[in-house]
């Protein structure tokens, strides 16, 4: 049976805590609230980036990750090459 929005609309009263219950249905999922006036709080459910990681998740850091990714499948790192960059960080730091 489908629940039109009318048999979804409750009238919730906030307690002096400040929370309110959206029941087991909800429990455990991710919302966005955001308070579009001082009557009314819209939520959103999903899955949200934290604005200091939404850079990683551009189209722009995939395509930097997919041509890394391609770098080094053609140009393996071998322990030389590695061992080679940290003494090169090493001779770099050390004071003349």
């Amino acid at each position: 049976m489908n629940q039109t929005e009318e048999d979804e609309t409750k009238v919730i009263k906030v307690p002096s805590n400040g929370q309110i219950t959206l029941g087991r249905r909800f429990a455990g999922q991710t919302f966005r609230m955001e308070l579009l006036s001082e009557s009314e709080i819209l939520l959103t459910r999903g899955s949200f980036i934290p604005d200091h990681q939404a850079t990683f998740c551009s189209a722009e850091a995939k395509e930097q990750l997919d041509k890394f990714n391609l770098y080094i499948k053609e140009n393996p790192v071998g322990k030389d090459d590695a061992e080679m960059a940290i003494n090169a960080l090493i001779d770099e730091k050390s004071p003349e």
